[in-house]
């Protein structure tokens, strides 16, 4: 970790639990103990970062808030009793919903399939108690599905946003990012730095 530190990250990513797409990481399992997770939060704010940490279950998110861990990545099968923790500790949250896509294929072998089907059942729950104690979240990318159902998270007046507009989809041609001309609008910190969205493409 000291190394990524030294070679100019600026936050530490921790694998706190399992992941879906892993075929071999069961989803329930903590992956650090207290201990390494204290020892990670503590090097970081040494060099004044932070820890992030990709989880889902209640007891990873419980042993990470404990360590000083201090924004979660996924948290989608959150209880309330981790929420009212989240809550206190002033944690946040980027649930990268699934949106109910089922984006597997013949290939995906059967584990990977079950741990999506617990990860998607949790998140009706998930988004429920981040509205219900108001908890700080973040909408990332890291999400499978169909982007008219991503209703449940807004952007709210006063809001920080960083956002990219592109002329096309890059998902299905990345080369598009290399002309520059197809970035239609930058925005970094809610302060646009690009907007030629009034322009004909």
């Amino acid at each position: 970790m000291r190394e990524q530190l030294f070679l100019g990250a600026s936050q530490i990513k921790i694998m706190a639990g399992g992941g879906i797409s892993s075929a071999y990481d069961p989803i329930q399992t903590v992956q650090f103990s207290l201990e390494e997770m204290k020892a990670a939060v503590q090097a970081a704010a040494d060099y004044g970062t932070y820890v992030m940490a990709h989880l889902y279950t209640p007891r990873s998110m419980q042993r990470a808030a404990k360590a000083g861990v201090k924004s979660f990545e996924h948290a989608t099968m959150m209880d309330e009793e981790t929420a009212k923790i989240i809550a206190a500790e002033g944690i946040w949250v980027t649930p990268g919903p699934q949106c109910g896509r089922n984006w597997h294929n013949e290939l995906t072998p059967d584990s990977v399939r079950r741990k999506s089907a617990m990860v998607r059942q949790g998140e009706a729950l998930a988004t429920e108690l981040i509205l219900k104690y108001d908890l700080p979240f973040l909408f990332g990318t890291d999400s499978f599905g169909d982007p008219k159902r991503i209703d449940q998270f807004q952007l709210e007046e006063g809001s920080f946003a960083d956002l990219l507009i592109v002329n096309g989809n890059p998902v299905q041609d990345l080369d598009l990012l290399a002309d520059r001309n197809n970035i239609r609008l930058i925005m970094k910190d809610a302060v646009v730095y690009k907007n030629t969205l009034g322009n004909t493409p």
